[in-house]
């Protein structure tokens, strides 16, 4: 099938319905009934120049003209049609989208519904790692302020209970706001080492018993031991030795406590 405008050859399947050209965009009726007056008019024109009568003239430009105005309406219809095409292209593609439903053969949901189970397995995954990561997150900073701020107590043998039988508890008041509060159960000295044994009231209810180790002179401690109950306490093999006290801590007015009284005291735990 030929296009009246442009002349080019397609198959009737590609000028849909209405029919429209796939080249040049105009539609075929418009075309072809401009092609028709355009040849008619040459058809008039042609037939005026033939005739030798002195009115033939008039007949003559009179067809010419028709022939002007049917040229000048064509490419205006044409224009125009561009004009609408160039505007219709220019919209932008991304437009929102509401799925109000969706309407899918049995087994076409079957295969959809297989793919999105393998997809969510990565995606469980990557749940879980963060999951893991928040909760180890979770427990070592619970085990930190439980350990006055040191390290978690590994599982290691037990060690022996500390302090006197008959020793009162006695509560500590730290110089910050804290949830937790802490209990002095036990006290001793060993080769200038005061030796302390420290319950921890977490403020779930929880309670963790510590022994926390204190050089008075260098203002250096370190958790000991750590457990459950105070018989079950084991010690922390990932503890190297001292580390310096940090002032305005839980550690500091706790170690303050245990070196009261003592000579050569350091400036911190004063």
């Amino acid at each position: 099938m030929q296009c009246p405008a442009c002349n080019n050859d397609y198959e009737v399947a590609d000028f849909g319905e209405p029919a429209r050209c796939p080249g040049c965009g105009v539609y075929y009726e418009k075309a072809m009934a401009l092609k028709q007056r355009r040849l008619a008019a040459q058809a008039e024109a042609e037939k005026a120049e033939s005739s030798a009568a002195p009115d033939s003239l008039g007949k003559l430009a009179g067809a010419l003209k028709g022939a002007k105005l049917a040229v000048s309406e064509g490419r205006r219809e044409r224009g125009l049609e561009q004009k609408r095409i160039e505007e219709a292209h220019s919209v932008s593609a991304a437009r929102p989208v509401v799925v109000v439903d969706i309407k899918m053969g049995f087994w076409s949901m079957v295969v959809f519904m297989v793919k999105w189970a393998f997809a969510a397995i990565p995606a469980m995954l990557i749940i879980a790692v963060i999951g893991a990561m928040l909760f180890g997150f979770l427990i070592g900073f619970v085990g930190g302020v439980g350990g006055f701020g040191g390290r978690a107590p590994a599982l290691s043998p037990p060690v022996q209970s500390q302090g006197p039988a008959n020793f009162t508890p006695e509560k500590i008041v730290t110089p910050v706001d804290m949830a937790d509060s802490f209990w002095l159960l036990g006290l001793r000295e060993d080769g200038g080492i005061v030796h302390m044994t420290v319950r921890t009231d977490a403020a779930n209810g929880g309670k963790l018993y510590s022994e926390f180790a204190v050089n008075c002179s260098s203002g250096r401690g370190m958790i000991v031991a750590a457990g459950g109950s105070v018989s079950t306490m084991q010690p922390d093999p990932r503890v190297k030795g001292f580390e310096p006290i940090n002032p305005n801590t839980p550690r500091q007015t706790i170690a303050a406590r245990g070196c009261r009284g003592k000579p050569g005291t350091h400036e911190i735990l004063k």
